[in-house]
């Protein structure tokens, strides 16, 4: 079993459950730019799309997939929004030159085969490649541990199995689940994942870092 689980709403070991679902804050500097009117004249800030649009982010729909690459030394964003029962897994890779890729899929359910199609096709190409670090975002549900405390874990834990084995990886560091909530909020980077491609890449579910022991 992949038994380790990223969150901003605790670090969850699926295999012992046992840790409290504390949020933790965003780090992303989110880069605010002109708002927006309402109709009526009203201010609202600028959604995700907006204003990584206007970054020059790459941006991935619904039931697509895509990917960036930089050379050593250059800056890149690629990301995914709107996860609302979605699976999303971003896929950063350095290579033997210094070079860097991301790659990022969002599928719906009815299209799980073809994601763990693409997934499987991303996860075979190892030419050159020294380091890889993958995260998977996943519909959770918050269940009740054996001490007592809330937590959330992924809603269909087979899915992500056959998921996690169609990349055929190990149960290490390097691989990072994160389930998140599925609410019809409007909270700013809900559902989204996105990777900050530079010297460090960095890679956020919902704005928040993950960290790779």
């Amino acid at each position: 079993m992949f038994n380790v689980a990223s969150s901003p709403y605790g670090s969850i070991d699926l295999a012992k459950p046992n840790l409290t679902s504390e949020a933790s804050e965003a780090v992303y500097e989110v880069p605010l730019g002109p708002q927006f009117a309402f109709a009526d004249d009203r201010l609202r800030m600028p959604s995700f799309y907006e204003i990584e649009s206007e970054a020059g982010t790459k941006l991935i729909d619904m039931d697509d997939y895509g990917s960036v690459d930089v050379h050593s030394g250059d800056t890149a964003k690629i990301a995914t929004f709107g996860l609302c029962g979605c699976t999303a897994v971003a896929v950063v890779s350095e290579y033997l030159d210094g070079n860097k890729s991301a790659h990022v899929q969002h599928f719906s359910p009815i299209c799980q085969e073809l994601s763990e199609s693409v997934f499987r096709s991303v996860m075979t190409k190892n030419q050159g490649v020294v380091s890889r670090k993958v995260v998977v975002m996943v519909p959770g549900q918050w269940v009740q541990s054996g001490d007592g405390n809330t937590i959330i874990v992924p809603k269909d834990q087979a899915s992500l199995n056959s998921l996690l084995q169609a990349g055929n990886l190990s149960d290490d560091n390097s691989v990072k689940v994160y389930p998140y909530r599925v609410t019809s909020g409007h909270r700013y980077g809900q559902g989204t994942l996105m990777v900050e491609l530079g010297d460090e890449p960095v890679i956020y579910t919902e704005m928040c870092p993950v960290e790779f022991e």
